[in-house]
């Protein structure tokens, strides 16, 4: 269900909320969309599970080319894609886990279908975190292939997030509430 929602001039925010596993768990997901530079930052809250996973679902074109404990790089011709799960503290970096899976059957993940009965293995980045809740934050962010992401998150006094980050040479700031609300510094 869509919760909020913000168009701007240079991104747009959306936050949805949804009951898990029968109606006992509430998740929350925000996500701001920018415009110059391009990147999406998602957070996404959530308790009671003790296992928590990202799947996020990549093109059959793009090549995943470093997976890190908190990081993936996926790459096709003239561009890459960076997606960095960003510390919030030392708990969540600490349980952060990242693999790749393509064509996997058993559970059945890594594929996507453009007609029925036809399938097309497709790399499916998987981000786990373990603990009793969790608030994961992870930016999105196509470049050039030369081109470098860099992003620092620090807390703010009386809660919430700061996050500098430096998408292709472009500087950027945004705020995180505890609540999930992004906005654009």
């Amino acid at each position: 269900r869509l919760t909020r929602r913000a168009i701007g001039r240079t991104g747009q925010f959306y936050e949805f909320t949804d009951a898990a596993y029968g109606g006992e768990r509430r998740r929350h997901r925000s996500v701001y969309v920018s415009q110059r530079p391009d990147f999406v930052l998602v957070f996404d809250r959530a308790a009671g599970a003790g296992r928590y996973q990202q799947l996020w679902h990549l093109d059959p074109a793009l090549r995943v080319t470093a997976v890190h404990r908190t990081h993936a790089v996926a790459t096709a011709p003239g561009t890459r894609l960076h997606i960095r799960r960003l510390t919030l503290s030392a708990a969540s970096a600490a349980s952060a886990s990242t693999r790749v899976v393509t064509g996997q059957t058993r559970p059945y993940q890594g594929w996507v279908s453009h007609a029925m009965r036809s399938r097309t293995p497709a790399p499916v980045v998987t981000m786990t975190h373990r603990g009793p809740g969790a608030a994961i934050l992870t930016l999105i962010a196509p470049t050039d292939p030369g081109a470098a992401v860099t992003a620092k998150v620090s807390r703010r006094t009386g809660g919430g997030y700061l996050l500098r980050a430096r998408i292709g040479g472009r500087a950027v700031s945004l705020l995180i509430s505890r609540g999930g609300g992004i906005v654009r510094r």
